[in-house]
């Protein structure tokens, strides 16, 4: 069993799922390993049994990620609004994934008024 799945099983993740609308989660980098045993890919397929939307955020989004659509993951995001080293974008992680949590909102709450 692998440890997300076990995490998922110990916080009654699924009973939680029954009352969700949406689920946000993330990783530091989503890519083609990510949709082996890691968060992701662990909370994405036991939200697709609920048909609950999952999106994504990490540092950096790889191209190989793509399989996480499959697996229940409705939208990736990278978070790093700059081309900078790791070193610097550490200083600025905080604001951007605000700044890119705050895009998303700001997205579906558009979506709702068309």
């Amino acid at each position: 069993m692998s440890g997300i799945d076990i995490m998922l099983d110990t916080i009654t993740f699924e009973e939680v799922l029954k009352d969700t609308s949406m689920v946000i989660t993330g990783e530091g980098k989503i890519d083609g390993q990510s949709s082996y045993g890691k968060v992701i890919s662990g909370v994405a397929k036991r939200a697709k049994k609920y048909q609950v939307p999952v999106i994504a955020l990490a540092g950096a989004v790889t191209e190989d990620a793509d399989l996480l659509y499959e697996m229940g993951v409705s939208a990736m995001f990278g978070i790093n609004r700059r081309a900078l080293s790791f070193e610097e974008l550490k200083a600025t992680t905080k604001m951007d994934l605000r700044k890119t949590a705050e895009s998303i909102f700001r997205l579906m709450d558009l979506s709702s008024k068309v």
